[in-house]
């Protein structure tokens, strides 16, 4: 009885200990980490979200978020092929959902400024058939969301109202 109780005290310190530790190297989210300029960098992670072609936020496996930066002289390739050639792949083609390796230095601006983007093909295709599915539904969401708050907006005459009876308290419509 003594021993189950003390492998359970074990136990729950031990998932106390460890949640105490992911909390502590993930950062919320909307936050982005700042990289120390020059300095090598290189990361394995999940494209979260996209700002334009050329630049993307990473999350990467302990839950951190990098702003990575492509600029026109890297190298952006699926792994694997002949010699480990793979294939070419432009930035455009860079969609949420994607598990990727980035490899570049920090730059000013806190951002990576990656050198070198890897991932694979399998992963590329299915991160693609992803967004064509989800995007649309987004932004259908999205609108449905506009919509709604708008609906229960109170209209102009209704404070036009207000106003009047506030002014003009013995007044009862």
């Amino acid at each position: 009885m003594v021993n189950k109780i003390s492998v359970m005290l074990l136990a729950l310190l031990i998932g106390t200990f460890g949640l105490i530790a992911q909390a502590q190297t993930t950062t919320p989210d909307g936050q982005v980490r700042s990289l120390s300029s020059g300095q090598k960098y290189k990361l394995e992670g999940t494209v979260v979200s996209k700002d334009d072609n050329g630049t993307f936020i990473l999350r990467d496996t302990t839950g951190n978020d990098t702003r990575v930066v492509i600029g026109p002289e890297a190298s952006i390739k699926t792994k694997g092929g002949f010699f480990g050639g793979g294939d070419k792949i432009a930035s455009n083609q860079i969609v949420r959902g994607l598990y990727m390796t980035v490899e570049g230095r920090g730059d000013g601006s806190g951002n990576l400024a990656a050198t070198k983007v890897r991932f694979d093909k399998d992963d590329f295709r299915t991160a693609q058939s992803i967004e064509t599915r989800v995007a649309p539904a987004e932004e259908r969401l999205t609108l449905a969301e506009q919509n709604q708050s708008q609906k229960y907006r109170p209209s102009w005459r209704f404070a036009v109202v207000r106003s009047l009876h506030a002014q003009f308290p013995t007044c009862d419509p």
